[in-house]
């Protein structure tokens, strides 16, 4: 269901606009994604949701650089924790019909996660918008392949980035040493 939602339905919904977009030579997409789907950030218990953000992060990514050279904008927002209503499980988490009782670190997070809500909706919906219509008529390469929006997301996705670049280093020595000898790096043509 998450992937149905969260990956094939803004596919299908997206691959509408990229003809129009090209004739006009310009455009924007706005992806809402999470900071659940950042790699690293995966939260236990909701693997399927954040894997589905990740993928929707990872097209967002692609189609900001195949649309770029119509002058076609693509964003992935990535909002923090908002208060809205929602319904949280309670000590189990429930899947359709089907309760499991084992899965109790879904229901404690999804909790967490609602009881420690500081966003303002309201605000952070006013914050996408004017993002986009300040930044509509900006170049694709001025704009940031990800969003964080709200302190929360912002911090999170910071420390993912981080996190991610020490690990990159401490097992640095694992990655060298497998080219052909002579061979010299060429800028992969995604750069």
């Amino acid at each position: 269901m998450q992937f149905s939602t969260n990956v094939f339905g803004v596919l299908n919904l997206t691959n509408a606009f990229p003809r129009y977009f090209r004739e006009r030579q310009m455009g924007m997409v706005a992806n809402i994604s999470s900071p659940g789907g950042s790699e690293s950030l995966g939260v236990s218990g909701l693997g399927a949701y954040c894997a589905s953000k990740a993928a929707l992060d990872s097209i967002s990514n692609t189609w900001a650089r195949e649309l770029g050279e119509f002058n076609v904008k693509c964003v992935s927002i990535q909002p923090g924790l908002f208060r809205v209503r929602a319904r949280v499980a309670g000590d189990n988490l429930k899947l359709g019909s089907i309760s499991i009782s084992e899965y109790t670190m879904a229901a404690r997070n999804l909790a967490h996660f609602h009881n420690q809500a500081g966003g303002d909706p309201a605000i952070g919906a006013s914050r996408i918008v004017d993002f986009i219509t300040q930044n509509y008529h900006k170049a694709p390469s001025e704009l940031p392949l990800r969003l964080a929006v709200g302190l929360d997301a912002f911090e999170a996705m910071k420390r993912v980035f981080e996190d991610g670049l020490a690990e990159l280093e401490k097992w640095r020595k694992w990655s060298f040493g497998t080219d052909f000898a002579g061979h010299t790096i060429v800028p992969a043509p995604w750069n």
